[in-house]
């Protein structure tokens, strides 16, 4: 007697089915991924200093503030003169490079609004504004929350009340011109009370002379020259003694002596 044999039926391949379950990990995996997200930036399990609930008292702002972990090669300064205008610049090694002057006010308990006016390529002026969102802690530092335009957090920035840095303190000895003529051509350093002045070079019967722009600390002098309308080049350094009219600049092994003229 035989046996019936059944086979057995396959069922068709459900699309939906397929979509719908595609539709559900991309979920999860969107839910898992956002909170891992507002896990990690939560100011709460953070390491961020800034305090949403400050309420700024109107004056704790005023004065020089420069970033927590200072970078002599290239820092900012923010300078609260009063409760209207702030002056940021860019400086290095005691140099300022370059100088912003704005306005400003405090919104909504601790959000800053920073206006300036820029010009365009065709000089046309045009009016711009920064916001930053900031509190200050018990130990006395500044935290800014940079916003971009859509009033998202960029980044957070902590800063230190702006001591003495040790640039330019004490009599500036630099002060005069300073010449040194030899075999190789000569050289001439002007310097001027506005901590800028030129830099004379003459070689095989060829000469130019670049406004400088310098500084001076512990015994080293820096100084950037101008060509042109901008800075070409970065901060150069020696190490200077003034003896009489005679001054020693040194780099490396080398020492050049100029006489004052």
């Amino acid at each position: 007697m035989k046996k019936n044999s059944s086979k057995k039926t396959k069922k068709p391949f459900d699309k939906k089915r397929l979509i719908k379950i595609l539709i559900i990990i991309g979920a999860l995996c969107l839910i898992v991924g956002l909170s891992l997200y507002f896990i990690i930036w939560s100011p709460a399990c953070s390491d961020s200093k800034y305090d949403e609930d400050y309420e700024y008292d109107g004056s704790s702002l005023l004065g020089k503030w420069v970033d927590e972990n200072l970078d002599e090669k290239s820092y900012d300064v923010y300078d609260f003169v009063d409760n209207d205008t702030v002056i940021l610049t860019t400086n290095t090694y005691g140099i300022e490079l370059q100088r912003l002057e704005a306005g400003y006010e405090v919104t909504n308990g601790n959000q800053l609004v920073v206006t300036y006016v820029e010009k365009d390529l065709y000089g046309k002026e045009k009016t711009q504004r920064e916001y930053f969102n900031f509190s200050i802690t018990k130990d006395g530092q500044l935290v800014f929350m940079v916003l971009d335009d859509m009033n998202n957090v960029e980044t957070e920035r902590v800063m230190n009340e702006c001591g003495d840095l040790g640039y330019n303190s004490g009599e500036n000895t630099l002060l005069g011109t300073w010449e040194y003529s030899g075999e190789e051509g000569i050289i001439r350093y002007t310097f001027d009370s506005k901590f800028t002045g030129t830099m004379y070079t003459e070689e095989k019967g060829e000469s130019r002379e670049p406004k400088i722009y310098y500084s001076y600390k512990g015994g080293t002098l820096y100084y950037i020259r101008e060509f042109g309308a901008s800075l070409q080049e970065q901060v150069r350094s020696s190490t200077y003694r003034i003896e009489g009219d005679t001054l020693y600049l040194s780099s490396g092994d080398a020492t050049i002596e100029f006489t004052r003229r």
